[in-house]
């Protein structure tokens, strides 16, 4: 909460406290500038992760883990943007 606390005051910044298929159906209509995905390491849900960013046309979709690590997050970002992204250390900007 530190962390987050000049977001949180000042730049319309919530928190959802839930799991995934929960917040989507909650946010069926949101339409945000920054989605940053750092969750599940499974493929499915790095890929529903990404294809739900992708279907709110959010302009900046970044995440954690893209690592060998964690083949399955490198998969799914690497199936959606190819090599349209750009990496600093594990996290990944498209």
């Amino acid at each position: 909460m530190r962390t987050l606390r000049y977001a949180l005051e000042h730049c319309s910044t919530q928190i959802f406290d839930g799991n995934a298929a929960d917040f989507y159906l909650a946010n069926a209509t949101l339409k945000p500038s920054l989605i940053f995905i750092d969750a599940g390491y499974d493929y499915e849900s790095v890929r529903k992760d990404i294809d739900w960013a992708v279907s709110t046309g959010c302009p900046v979709i970044s995440g954690h883990d893209y690592t060998p690590a964690h083949p399955s997050v490198v998969k799914a970002v690497d199936e959606t943007f190819g090599d349209n992204i750009s990496l600093y250390g594990s996290v990944w900007i498209h």
